[in-house]
């Protein structure tokens, strides 16, 4: 992650300026005011409902995963913990609430911390391409268009994100994963660029007072 966003902000630092900048009514002239009226709490909202995604799906993609390879690699310990019996018909939920896997420390463990780590760089990834742009919707500004420098790092960026995977799981976890473990783990970050165009037409809202 310390290589990976600041070089992928590197990258969004050459994108162009909105086309309606000049468009904009600016605020007071008065070097003490930093924000215009209700500007800062608005950036501060935007920036945690932002964010909100990426944590979520980090969370459940760690629980998910967690629970999941817990049953298929290291099901004895569920047995020996008091979580299960060793044919019961368990799910990740149930591994979830047990008390005995806060003193596992096995390799499923890692497995699942890795899986957080690339969904959480994933969905950061994926959301950048609506940075572009404060208030341009991307249906309107394609992203690979407007700054191809930031099309090269979000490839980069994946393949990055491929090769930390591939280098820290084991090849039986992927199979070992269940189907909506995928379904989750794709649709999140799409979900968190459709929040962060959401937020945008709130800010156009704010920004866009062409002068009449």
């Amino acid at each position: 992650l310390q290589f990976l966003f600041p070089s992928l902000g590197l990258s969004l630092a050459a994108s162009n300026a909105d086309t309606q900048s000049m468009d904009r009514v600016p605020p007071k002239n008065d070097e003490s005011i930093v924000f215009a009226r209700g500007e800062g709490a608005r950036l501060f909202q935007h920036t945690c409902i932002r964010a909100l995604i990426p944590a979520i799906a980090a969370h459940f993609v760690h629980l998910i995963g967690f629970g999941s390879l817990m049953l298929i690699f290291e099901r004895r310990f569920l047995f020996a913990g008091d979580c299960g019996t060793l044919s019961g018909d368990l799910n990740w939920r149930h591994v979830a609430r047990c008390d005995a896997v806060r003193q596992y420390s096995g390799p499923v463990k890692d497995w699942a911390g890795s899986l957080m780590l690339a969904e959480l760089a994933l969905c950061l990834v994926v959301l950048s391409s609506s940075f572009l742009s404060r208030t341009e919707l991307i249906k309107g500004k394609n992203p690979w268009r407007a700054n191809p420098l930031w099309g090269w790092g979000f490839l980069a960026s994946l393949l990055l994100i491929l090769f930390y995977l591939i280098a820290t799981l084991d090849n039986g976890v992927w199979g070992a994963l269940p189907w909506y473990f995928y379904v989750v783990a794709i649709i999140m970050p799409s979900l968190g660029v459709m929040t962060s165009e959401l937020v945008k037409r709130s800010d156009q809202k704010q920004e866009y007072r062409a002068e009449k």
